[in-house]
């Protein structure tokens, strides 16, 4: 069962743009979804943020980790459901943001000297749920535009569980 704010990461594919991430990341996980409730989830992609159907993504060729959220801050998402809500509503249609692959490329090649500042006016998946995540309280006080889906995953939940 998805719940509201439980996480979707997906691994990498053939898709050089996958690859790409997963190089620069030192991860397999190259894309991450928020989960709106049981039927659908929120992603920022190259054609901006949208709202898609779970088993629509379940088709694709790409092995998917249900991330599930512990108690305590799924607690938190229900307790601030309308802040979440109008998060959500206020993402939705944001083009995705190319310039802030290139600010994660230079601060890697910079050793991390070069941060980016952080904006959320436009989004890249890992930015979006970790800003959804910073607004209801889940994360405290960070540069939600350093985020990757690297470190989407390697937050604490639950339990884990591949879905295919």
């Amino acid at each position: 069962m998805f719940r509201k704010g439980d996480v979707l990461c997906f691994l990498k594919t053939r898709h050089i743009f996958g690859q790409a991430i997963s190089v620069f990341t030192g991860s397999d996980v190259v894309h991450v979804g928020i989960c709106l409730g049981p039927r659908y989830f929120l992603e920022s992609s190259v054609r901006g943020v949208r709202i898609s159907l779970i088993s629509k993504a379940l088709k694709r060729k790409q092995k998917i980790i249900h991330c599930q959220l512990k108690n305590e801050d799924y607690n938190k998402i229900v307790h601030n459901q309308k802040l979440f809500d109008d998060c959500v509503e206020e993402e939705l249609h944001k083009p995705y943001d190319f310039r802030q692959i290139g600010q994660f490329v230079l601060n890697i090649f910079s050793f991390g000297a070069y941060k980016p500042a952080e904006d959320n006016k436009l989004n890249v998946c890992s930015e979006l749920v970790a800003y959804l995540f910073e607004k209801v309280g889940i994360l405290k006080d960070v540069n939600t535009s350093l985020y990757t889906p690297k470190d989407i995953f390697n937050l604490d939940y639950k339990r884990r569980r591949n879905l295919k």
